[in-house]
């Protein structure tokens, strides 16, 4: 008689669609696809972005809010900067959107 293991994985989804909805020197807002978090028998408590300047997210943000769509504040002018973003369900962050690199407005002194 063989046995047979199954591997049960659970699935998190991930925001997808993560792009810019504006932008200025210091300033930056996101949104996104929302997440649905049914697969893991849960509900959605919220996002995190994470975020750095050049190619590493050295900065995680929890924004307490299911809303999609996130304004991250005191950013550097004309600096390129990559974004992920993942949902919260329950306890659990679901998988990370794809990066994407912006960048942020030059500063405008008149």
């Amino acid at each position: 008689m063989s046995n047979y293991y199954y591997i049960v994985s659970e699935m998190f989804d991930y925001p997808s669609h993560l792009h810019m909805l504006n932008t200025t020197s210091t300033t930056l807002e996101l949104q996104w696809n929302p997440v649905n978090c049914s697969l893991l028998n849960s509900s959605l408590s919220d996002y995190v972005v994470q975020y750095g300047s050049g190619l590493v997210t050295t900065t995680t943000i929890n924004t307490n809010s299911t809303a999609s769509k996130y304004t991250i504040t005191e950013l550097t002018p004309y600096t390129l900067y990559t974004f992920q973003v993942a949902g919260v369900c329950g306890e659990d962050n679901g998988g990370f959107s794809t990066a994407i690199r912006l960048m942020t407005s030059e500063d405008s002194e008149i």
